[in-house]
């Protein structure tokens, strides 16, 4: 047995997503085939939720929901949860767009598209290729770019995305060697750690119990604590034991 469509409920906590929601609503009462208005209107109040209910029915107050047409009612919630900007703010929000640390080249495309939905750029594509260009966190990425003599949003994305896959594999393999470089320090430090220790606690006790004596110096003493100390930061930043 097939089991129901179902359109989960809008969150009121998420404002960006409203129009999203929306779109998507339409698109569920074509697929359930409801045509008819009152229909419709009962089929969205009776799926965004119990939140979303309550506000719609405060916004419209006096007036009740069974007598405002669903067009009425989605114009009064999207007043509410989407004002609209100005068409010079989205376009500053576009123009400000950085990629971000983690964000792959693609999702990044991506999210300037949604951002150029709504700014009325004359040419779109120009515009996201300068925009996608600026925005990358990759230097090399850029340069590689820009060196080309025809540059067109494909072929900048295909570049990127290149760039991006290098990076992260030189990435790796670094990690991998210090990973392994670290392995083998970490032994090399521990036995020095072993050695020195004792030596300058003994040191340092001596020196304590016979200060004055000539047999005991503090050059000793010294000598020994840098031996540990460096040995300690070797574990820590994998500094080559060799140095002692």
């Amino acid at each position: 047995m097939e089991s129901p469509r179902v359109l989960e409920p809008f969150q009121p906590s998420e404002p960006h997503t409203w129009e999203d929601y929306v779109e998507r609503f339409e698109f569920f009462a074509v697929a359930q085939g409801i045509t008819d208005a009152s229909k419709r209107r009962a089929t969205f109040l009776s799926y965004c939720g119990p939140e979303t209910f309550k506000l719609a029915k405060a916004l419209l107050a006096p007036a009740k929901l069974s007598e405002t047409s669903l067009k009425d009612i989605l114009a009064c919630l999207t007043s509410h949860l989407a004002p609209t900007e100005t068409k010079m703010a989205r376009r500053m929000e576009f123009h400000k767009r950085q990629q971000h640390a983690g964000e792959s080249v693609s999702a990044f495309l991506a999210e300037l598209r949604k951002l150029a939905q709504h700014c009325g750029f004359q040419n779109l594509e120009e515009t996201l290729l300068d925009r996608f260009i600026g925005g990358l966190s990759s230097k090399k990425a850029r340069r590689r770019i820009v060196a080309k003599e025809e540059v067109t949003l494909a072929s900048a994305l295909k570049e990127a995305t290149a760039t991006e896959n290098y990076e992260r594999e030189e990435l790796d393999a670094s990690r991998k060697a210090t990973i392994k470089c670290t392995d083998v320090c970490c032994q090399e430090t521990i036995a020095a750690i072993v050695f020195a220790w004792p030596v300058y606690n003994s040191a340092l006790s001596l020196f304590k119990g016979n200060e004055g004596q000539d047999d005991i110096h503090i050059s000793d003493i010294q000598r020994n604590k840098e031996r540990v100390t460096i040995a300690c930061a070797c574990l820590l930043g994998c500094r080559d034991i060799r140095e002692f």
